[in-house]
């Protein structure tokens, strides 16, 4: 009879070995962990799943045993995308599951479908006039134009267009945000 295995558990060494994937700097290091793990927070909040911190933590958690499991990857970013996608998967099967064997209690219909675009005016107009017109001469146009749209905006700012996608990443992450609070407000009262 084989002894029972032990789960695999992230310890020093292992945390070692997956920094060291990032990159040979220490700080340099550390910043891509946070960065990489900050990303998989936001791609598993966008799936609509609850507990992003926790998903992101086994995405790296299982990287980090595939390291120690001697296997080697050019980019562990892309490769932890990759175990992203999948950890998602059985996310959803797990939440599909709970919700099936506990159903929410029945939601609240809103009062009206504006309330979301009331609330995203609302948001808008609480921006200081620079970032507003940023964000939205970010988002304007179609797909095509789009692209234009941003290199003349980023030359007007004279920002590299990297700096002016963080910009309006961080601009729209507070957006939505306010939204949320917003909408949240309007179901308390």
């Amino acid at each position: 009879m084989n002894p029972p295995e032990h789960p695999w558990r992230l310890d020093s060494q292992a945390l070692a070995r997956l920094l060291q994937a990032f990159s040979a700097d220490p700080a340099t290091a550390a910043e891509l962990y946070e960065k990489n793990r900050l990303r998989l927070c936001r791609f598993f909040e966008w799936q609509g799943l609850a507990h992003a911190e926790e998903l992101a933590d086994r995405c790296l958690d299982v990287l980090a045993r595939k390291l120690a499991e001697d296997q080697s990857f050019s980019e562990p970013g892309s490769y932890l995308l990759g175990i992203a996608r999948r950890i998602r998967l059985e996310a959803l099967d797990e939440q599909s599951r709970m919700t099936v064997a506990h159903p929410a209690p029945p939601i609240q219909i809103r009062r009206s479908a504006e309330d979301p675009l009331n609330c995203l005016e609302r948001c808008l107009d609480a921006l200081k006039p620079s970032d507003r017109e940023l964000l939205l001469g970010y988002y304007t146009g179609d797909q095509g134009r789009r692209i234009e749209n941003r290199k003349r905006l980023a030359a007007s700012l004279g920002l590299q267009m990297n700096t002016l996608r963080n910009r309006a990443l961080r601009l729209r992450v507070k957006v939505e945000q306010c939204i949320q609070r917003c909408l949240q407000d309007e179901e308390k009262s």
